[in-house]
């Protein structure tokens, strides 16, 4: 009986973790991002039936000066075509509370940046984040982990 719970508990853990077709994740070097160092990422694509969810964790400092920074996104798709979006990476709400989970002197946030989107080409695709801020080195980025999770 011991062993039926313990391959039930295993079995409801590993299905909590989603579908993911890619995750990966990069440090910044001395928690320093530096507009000349875009971290990039690249995935295949094999079924374009499916709906994707795309996430970008960020880790960063308790100490980060900004409520948010901006970040340009460099999409390469399949086929060459290339997209190029900016967004606005919201850290903290206009009290200064962070709204990642903090601990240690990190804090990790989950930002979804796009929910249910189809791809409409099968193949590797290419996600580059690059620091889009006045400063040329952005202090307290720690690191950027980008996943794709198919949703079923």
């Amino acid at each position: 009986m011991k062993n039926f719970w313990i391959l039930a508990l295993a079995i409801i853990c590993f299905s909590c973790n989603g579908n993911y077709i890619y995750e990966e994740k990069v440090e910044v070097p001395k928690a320093i991002w530096q507009n000349e160092n875009p971290i990039a990422y690249e995935f295949d694509v094999e079924d374009i039936k499916s709906k994707y969810n795309l996430y970008l964790d960020v880790t960063h400092s308790d100490q980060f000066a900004s409520q948010n920074f901006y970040t340009m996104i460099h999409t390469t798709y399949p086929s060459d075509r290339k997209v190029d979006s900016q967004i606005s990476i919201e850290l903290a709400n206009k009290l200064g509370q962070w709204y990642g989970k903090c601990k240690g002197g990190k804090c990790e946030l989950r930002v979804v940046l796009q929910q249910e989107t189809l791809f409409k080409e099968q193949g590797q695709h290419q996600i580059v984040f690059e620091q889009y801020t006045r400063e040329a080195a952005l202090k307290g980025v720690e690191a950027m982990a980008f996943s794709v999770e198919k949703v079923n």
